[in-house]
């Protein structure tokens, strides 16, 4: 409990300090541009692991490779089985598709022959650091500090260490920020929030021919329907008005203020990995 409550109130000064930050804005369309050049390059990969659930394991899995000496699927599954917020069957497909990709690769344990080993291949190590550092660089904006937060090979160990921290003491964005679920918990969702974010902070567009829904759906790799179901949640919830005529939405002062709690805590989260002890 004493563990719980120290990197509670760590994350919540993280969060006010965030929150409070004049360059928060500026910050978040950095990450977003990063971000959307990283995604663009996998979109197959991010489009699966850009769900709540998924993230959680594939977090975790990172995890446990830089903080055991030797790291196995069942350790993996354990963890992430333990939240209560992702099933086996889940974590299977996951951990198949980061095998098939060439993130991950397997080997019988030595120690325990019941037992599957896993090893973070370069490509996966390297894919780890390229989504952090979408962040890091935003974090330079906050901070003012330029490549003051920037991870490589060198320091990712540490970075995991401190990180998983955080879910072993049970703290989730996802339940710290109401109505993200609204679009975490769906394929893309990360993606499909910094456009709507995105679509807020610019004047619309008038020699675009396309929709938002159109336009969204081909920039966070999936389906017009897909996207119709979150667009018609969120308006249900008041956080957009969505024209399902034209497509178009409107950003709310809800999802705003959702949204901006939501990246607060995602750069807390971060910076909290970042953090010596």
């Amino acid at each position: 409990m004493e563990n719980k409550i120290r990197v509670f109130e760590a994350l919540n000064k993280l969060y006010l300090d965030n929150a409070a930050n004049p360059l928060l804005n500026a910050a978040i369309h950095k990450h977003s541009e990063m971000i959307t050049e990283e995604f663009k390059r996998k979109s197959h990969f991010y489009k699966f692991i850009f769900k709540n659930n998924r993230f959680l394991v594939a977090t975790v899995t990172a995890s446990q490779f830089y903080i055991n000496e030797e790291a196995c699927f069942s350790d993996v599954k354990a963890e992430c089985l333990k939240f209560g917020l992702v099933s086996a069957n889940t974590i299977s497909s996951l951990l198949t598709l980061m095998s098939v990709s060439g993130r991950i690769k397997m080997k019988v344990s030595k120690k325990d022959k019941r037992k599957m080993r896993y090893f973070l291949t370069e490509k996966g190590a390297n894919d780890s650091i390229s989504l952090i550092n979408t962040m890091t660089s935003a974090l330079d904006i906050l901070s003012g500090k330029k490549r003051s937060h920037h991870i490589s090979l060198d320091n990712i160990a540490q970075y995991f260490s401190r990180y998983s921290e955080i879910y072993k003491a049970g703290f989730f964005i996802i339940n710290l920020v109401p109505d993200a679920h609204l679009f975490i918990d769906k394929d893309s969702g990360h993606m499909v929030m910094l456009n709507l974010f995105n679509i807020g902070n610019k004047p619309k567009r008038e020699d675009c021919k396309e929709g938002a829904l159109t336009r969204i759906s081909r920039e966070c790799s999936v389906s017009r329907s897909h996207l119709r179901n979150i667009f018609i949640e969120a308006e249900k919830n008041n956080m957009i008005n969505y024209d399902p005529k034209s497509g178009e939405v409107e950003i709310l002062d809800r999802f705003k203020k959702m949204f901006y709690t939501y990246m607060s805590y995602y750069f807390a989260f971060v910076q909290y990995g970042l953090q010596s002890e």
